[in-house]
């Protein structure tokens, strides 16, 4: 609203356009050229997964509670790809 009347982009661009599409994934895993015999070349969906300490918390459980569950998934995510 300018004075008490609705401003439409009409009334302050020339040109409106739609950004580039949303990303299909945003982490990606590759395996390299020089990767050991027998592993999987190419680019793959990756996961990354972010942990915050909290104060007055042990960050070592935390960070070993954190390893058996990516464990614990680990055979299932593997599993569906």
């Amino acid at each position: 609203m300018y004075q008490g009347k609705p401003v439409y982009l009409r009334n302050v661009a020339t040109e409106i356009v739609d950004g580039p599409a949303e990303p299909e994934d945003y982490v990606l895993y590759a395996n390299a050229a020089g990767a050991p015999q027998g592993q999987a070349r190419g680019e793959f969906p990756a996961l990354t997964i972010t942990l915050a300490k909290r104060k007055g918390t042990n960050a070592t459980i935390i960070s070993e509670e954190a390893l058996k569950k990516v464990g614990e998934l680990r055979g299932d995510l593997c599993r569906k790809t």
